[in-house]
């Protein structure tokens, strides 16, 4: 180490330790391996994939910080704890932002991701639910995220906003809709 670097770390560590503070570490191949990350992703479930992201032992003894994680992902420390803790998180809006940040690869995850990132997705395929007594699983049909959803999701965030629920339009009319 030089005479003026009052540190306890060369020039090289301290850089790669300032860096490490504004964007994820580029991480090897075999990093995605590991079996937590893999079970996590296998089951759709991006917050235990970012808790065993921030556990790997690639980042060295001590796990990332969830203050740290979440603000590369754009949130608060408590925001990340519980998207860690909760249920899955399946709006594509917030997945596909977070699997780039983290640069997970494509072919692991369960939706797809844009070629650009402007790119709208019109796809996602569904959690994996429970399997039936001859050990199938149903996945259901494959939603459509396009046009109609985005319609949809307006005109029920106006009708919230008028006041106009369920009870006003008649259920029947709230599902055509």
């Amino acid at each position: 180490m030089a005479r003026d670097n009052s540190g306890g770390r060369c020039a090289p560590c301290q850089a790669r330790a300032r860096d490490r503070f504004h964007a994820p570490p580029e991480v090897p191949p075999d990093f995605w391996q590991a079996e937590p990350l893999r079970k996590a992703l296998e089951d759709w479930h991006i917050g235990h994939a970012i808790r065993a992201y921030r556990h790997h032992p690639f980042h060295g003894h001590k796990p990332l910080s969830q203050e740290l994680v979440g603000h590369w992902l754009g949130m608060t420390q408590t925001q990340l704890s519980r998207i860690e803790s909760g249920p899955p998180v399946t709006d594509l809006d917030r997945l596909i932002p977070w699997a780039r940040t983290l640069r997970i690869p494509p072919d692991l995850l369960w939706f797809k991701l844009p070629e650009n990132r402007d790119q709208k997705i019109i796809g996602v395929k569904r959690p994996p639910q429970e399997r039936d007594a001859a050990g199938t699983v149903d996945h259901g049909p494959t939603p459509d995220f396009g046009e109609n959803d985005v319609r949809r999701r307006v005109a029920l965030q106006l009708f919230t906003y008028l006041g106009l629920g369920a009870g006003a339009l008649g259920a029947e009319s709230m599902r055509r809709l």
